[in-house]
This record gives C-alpha cells, structure tokens and sequence, in this order.
C-alpha cells in the first residue's frame, strides 16, 4: 500500500496513531473490537484530522510494516509569532478572523508501526516522533511508543493498548462478550495522563484523550425486527480542566431501541442523562451540571418508493441557581430517487423553541458526501434545507445543499436569517 497526499493512520486503538473522524461513545462500543488498522484516504469534507505526506505498508506473510512522513499544516493561534496559544480544529476559513488562523503552523510527523495478526490474533508496536514549527506550552517536540494487543473469538473479543508519550501514560482496554439470543456485553476501561498530548489520538473520552480515567459498560440486543442498546459511564477528571477548576467527575448514561413495524415501518427511541461537575459561581465550589436529552423517529416507506421521516427532539439543561432551560424541535423529512435512480432528492423541515444556547438541539441533516452533516438549532424559529444529487453519466456526479433559517426571537441585521450552500462535484477514474 501506498499512500500519498492526505491520508489517515489507525494503530492499536488510536492512542497515538488514530487520525480521522471520531464517533461517540455508543458507536464506539461496536467498533472498538474491530478497527480498521494501517493507512487509509482522507476522503472526508472537513479541513482537518488527517496527515500530509507520504505513507506506505508492506506485507509480508502474517507481518505488515507501516512507515511514514508527514509535514502537516494546522491551524493556530499564535502569540506574538513565537508561541502557540491554541489550536483550531472545525476546519472552517470563512472569515477574516478565520482565515488569520489557517495552516500558520507545521507538524512533522515520522512514525513507524509493525503488527502481526493469525487467526483472531494481533500484537503491534508503534514509534512516534513529532515536532512542531513553533512551540506549544513550552513543547516542540513529542516522542512516543505503544504496543497493542487484540484477541477476537466467536463468543468474545479483547483489545488493549498503553501508550507513553514525553513520559506521560495512556492505557485503554476494552472486552466484549457475545451472550445467547443475540445479547453482547462491552466494557471499556481507560486512563489518560493529564500530561498526554497526542496529535492524532481518537479513541473513547468524555472531553479528549487526556486528563480522564473512566469505565464504560453497555449491553445490547439484537432479534430480527428489534435492537435495543445502552451503556453506563462513569468517568474522573483528576485535574482542573476547563469549567471545572479542581478534580471533578460525572456520570453519562444512555438508552435506545430501534424496532421495525411491518415492513414499511420502522421507530427508533433514545434518552440521554447526564450529571458532570462543573464551577458554580453562586455557591463558589464544584456543583452537578445535568442535562438531559430524548429523541423519537418514525420512518414509513411509502409505495411509491418514498421516504418520510419524522422525528421529535427534546431536551433539558438543570444547574443550580440558574433558570432550568428546555428545548423542543419538529423535524420533517422528505425522500425519493427519481429518472431511474440518476436523481435524489431530500427535502427536511425543521421548526425548534428552546429557552438558550444550553438546551440546543443537534440533528442530523442530509448533505454532501463525505460529510458528517449536524446541525444544531438553538432559539426560536423554522429552517429549512434542500439535497439534490443528479449523476450525471457514470462516473460524473453533482451534488447540491441549500438551508435556510430563520429565527422569530432576533430583530438584529444578520441574525434573522441565515443561508447555507454547498456545491460538490465527483469525478471517479
């Protein structure tokens, strides 16, 4: 293999090679045992998360060899062009302000890996060495190594790495058991040094792979028209973090269950507690910040071919002497393929009241490939947005996004109402 240009790396879990998109905790649960290793192509919309250089793997009986360079643009604050402040990781440059903080900032990356796999069985060791082009926090240089190991059978799968990078330590061990009648069980264990700081990790965390220890357990269940799923994480902060000025910690739990109707129909239903410590400016120590968040979905598949799709958010925002914040959302969505399946069409519409920005709601909007498209819906009004996608030969494709939204609660130039539009065009040769 051979990669060259912008491409992503997984070793081990992703303590210290893990670039990419990184999914949340119940996504992480089903694939945490089954991570795709080595060198893959960035193909993502988004303006960060991956390496720039060049990489290669080479193979040889049950061993494969990784080595790679990189010489990769961030985007940064930087004070007094010495220092680095902070870093910008959304990828957007749409404004002045933004553009001022693209890719003035380098990092070269050289990292070897090697990994052996038999039979359900893999052991691997990574090598790290990174320097920044300015310093970050009195460091430009990081150096670390990881060895990871895996084991997946038919009834269970375990997989651990530890990691030390500038001598701080990074553990993460995960194991999961497939029960009779379809349930499976996970558990997930993790430690990050408040000291750890890896570029490129993505592995299971709260707020990032630094600073936190936490177990997570979920159960699952899967029949022929029923999947139901849910997780327990309890985690600790051992450090001050941001919001929170002393050791804190907080619970994070999760339920949902997907059941299809018949076979045109299908209801999905998911709820959302959590509790987490954070700086009360009232009682002048740590207090419990509770939030609360459920989902319901209804999707009918329509003779014709279409598909309507329904769903209801609510949400609640709890912190002592502060007003306790609700957000609610309608969304409405319209599908179908047309002229033979050359021409999709998805037609969403959205009308959402919340008393702030703390009980917003985030909902997944359909839109350009490669995208990961969420939007989030805080105050009061309506939007609404339009995907069409026309292949136009065989190998020629045109995507187009257009939203619109306004809100009832603003009289302010600008803040009214906001638009949105993406173009893409595919070519595959």
């Amino acid at each position: 293999e051979l990669a060259v240009g912008n491409f992503k790396v997984q070793t081990g879990c992703g303590l210290l090679l893990g670039s990419g998109f990184s999914v949340g905790k119940n996504m992480a649960l089903s694939t945490v045992s089954g991570q795709t290793q080595g060198l893959k192509p960035h193909s993502s919309t988004q303006e960060y998360g991956y390496l720039c250089g060049a990489g290669t793997t080479i193979g040889k009986g049950h061993t494969k060899y990784t080595l790679l360079a990189a010489w990769t643009p961030l985007d940064a604050t930087v004070k007094g062009d010495t220092v680095i402040g902070s870093f910008k990781q959304d990828g957007f440059h749409r404004t002045g302000l933004e553009m001022s903080k693209r890719h003035n900032v380098r990092l070269g990356t050289m990292a070897a890996n090697v990994r052996y796999s038999y039979r359900g069985f893999r052991i691997g060791t990574t090598f790290l060495a990174e320097k920044l082009s300015l310093p970050y926090k009195s460091h430009d240089r990081f150096t670390g190594i990881s060895a990871d190991f895996g084991l997946n059978r038919a009834r269970y799968s375990v997989l651990a790495e530890i990691s030390v990078l500038n001598g701080a330590p990074a553990v993460v061990a995960s194991q999961t058991l497939r029960l009779p009648d379809g349930w499976s069980m996970n558990t997930v264990f993790r430690y990050y040094s408040p000291r750890y700081m890896a570029f490129h990790s993505n592995a299971i965390a709260e707020s990032s792979v630094q600073n936190e220890m936490g177990l997570l357990a979920g159960l699952a269940r899967k029949t022929r028209n029923l999947k139901i799923n849910g997780y327990a994480d309890l985690f600790i902060h051992p450090e001050p973090r941001y919001g929170a000025s002393e050791r804190s910690n907080g619970t994070d739990l999760r339920m949902e269950a997907d059941w299809r109707v018949g076979r045109r129909d299908e209801l999905f239903a998911t709820a959302r507690f959590k509790s987490k410590q954070k700086d009360c400016r009232y009682t002048g120590r740590l207090e419990y910040c509770i939030t609360g968040r459920c989902r319901l979905r209804w999707t009918h598949q329509t003779l014709s071919g279409a598909e309507l799709k329904t769903q209801i958010f609510y949400s609640r925002y709890d912190f002592i002497a502060e007003p306790i914040s609700d957000g609610l959302a309608v969304t409405q969505s319209y599908s179908r393929c047309l002229l033979n399946g050359r021409l999709d069409l998805n037609l969403t519409a959205s009308v959402f009241s919340t008393d702030s920005y703390d009980s917003s709601i985030s909902a997944y909007e359909t839109g350009l490939r490669y995208s990961f498209n969420f939007i989030t819906l805080y105050g009061k009004g309506a939007r609404a947005a339009l995907t069409v996608r026309y292949r136009i030969g065989k190998n020629l494709q045109l995507h187009l996004n257009a939203g619109g939204t306004d809100y009832s609660d603003c009289d302010e130039i600008g803040s009214a109402h906001k638009e949105d539009i993406s173009v893409q065009f595919i070519a595959k040769f």
